[in-house]
């Protein structure tokens, strides 16, 4: 077979699986958004802001505002390519962590990831290329303050009583026993979605978005 051929052929699979990849996390995403439709309204009841979270969220507003140049935020993005919703999401995640005091040295877009997004306490934040594909109601843009609370999160339990952010020390015991026995979602989604540090990100993220 000629090297072109076995090229073409190499080009036509991997985007054939790509594509599968993206089907396959589109699907997911309706099926966990279907539950979380379904327990939203009790679950998220209980977030509270806590410390300065009022006036990192306020200043991460005017950030995504002036970054969308105040117009319809997802008008916009549906009009987007991938690589401009890249670009976008780079500028927003680097302004944010900027604004929440989080060290983010490395943005990765993940082929392979079946989460929306993560943050690494080393700096990283993934973000899936694949949802980030299908994405029409911009849950990759709250991705962004979502991971990058659980950032002030795990800076703040490392601080303890003197972090920047003033957490008091029951939100910080909260936070700790939390992860001590964190569930990541595999074995029980509605569990992980009512964790107190999954609830506080994702109100976090809401409040950012809806302004």
């Amino acid at each position: 077979m000629e090297p072109i051929t076995l090229a073409l052929l190499a080009v036509g699979a991997s985007v054939t699986y790509i594509i599968k990849v993206a089907i396959k996390n589109y699907n997911t995403a309706q099926q966990l958004r279907d539950i979380i439709n379904k327990h939203t309204n009790y679950i998220d009841a209980t977030y509270e802001p806590h410390g300065n979270d009022l006036q990192m969220a306020a200043a991460c507003t005017e950030s995504l505002n002036r970054n969308f140049k105040g117009e319809d935020i997802l008008s916009c993005w549906n009009k987007m390519s991938i690589d401009e919703r890249k670009q976008k999401v780079i500028t927003l995640t680097k302004e944010a962590a900027s604004i929440m005091g989080v060290e983010v040295n490395n943005i990765v877009f993940d082929e392979s990831t079946t989460r929306y997004g993560s943050y690494s306490p080393n700096g990283t934040i993934y973000f899936s290329e694949p949802f980030l594909a299908c994405d029409s109601q911009g849950e990759i843009i709250r991705t962004i303050y979502h991971e990058l609370k659980h950032g002030t999160q795990e800076k703040a339990i490392q601080a303890g009583t003197n972090n920047p952010y003033g957490y008091d020390t029951p939100t910080l015991v909260v936070w700790v026993e939390n992860n001590l026995k964190y569930e990541n979602g595999d074995q029980d989604f509605l569990f992980y979605y009512g964790q107190q540090i999954e609830v506080d990100a994702r109100g976090f993220a809401q409040s950012v978005f809806q302004g």
